[in-house]
């Protein structure tokens, strides 16, 4: 739980936010193009491979929970593919399979 303090700053003060956000934008006109973006490349280089690992992994996850949640919502209703759940789960390897098709031919 936060005190007020803190939540009178999170939640209010929209004049000075968008004043500092502001200046920062006007200020980062300034900054030199040289050392700044060959350093930045090389740093977004590197930090990249762990973000798109990071979020491929994300997705992987959330795509088993959502498999595993359907697949049990279907054996709940007494393995009948006419609920719900089995035709989202249909619905989702039609589209998922036909956009793959489409993309490999593309």
């Amino acid at each position: 739980m936060r005190n007020s303090v803190a939540a009178m700053i999170h939640d209010g003060w929209w004049c000075i936010k968008f004043l500092i956000v502001a200046a920062l934008f006007v200020g980062s006109m300034w900054i030199p193009n040289d050392p700044v973006i060959i350093g930045y490349m090389g740093f977004a280089r590197i930090v990249s491979v762990f973000f798109l690992s990071y979020q491929g992994m994300l997705m992987l996850i959330v795509a088993y929970v959502v498999n595993s949640h359907l697949v049990g919502k279907v054996n709940e209703a007494g393995s009948n593919p006419g609920s719900c759940a089995g035709i989202t789960l249909i619905t989702m390897f039609l589209l998922l399979t036909a956009g793959n098709i489409v993309w490999i031919v593309y």
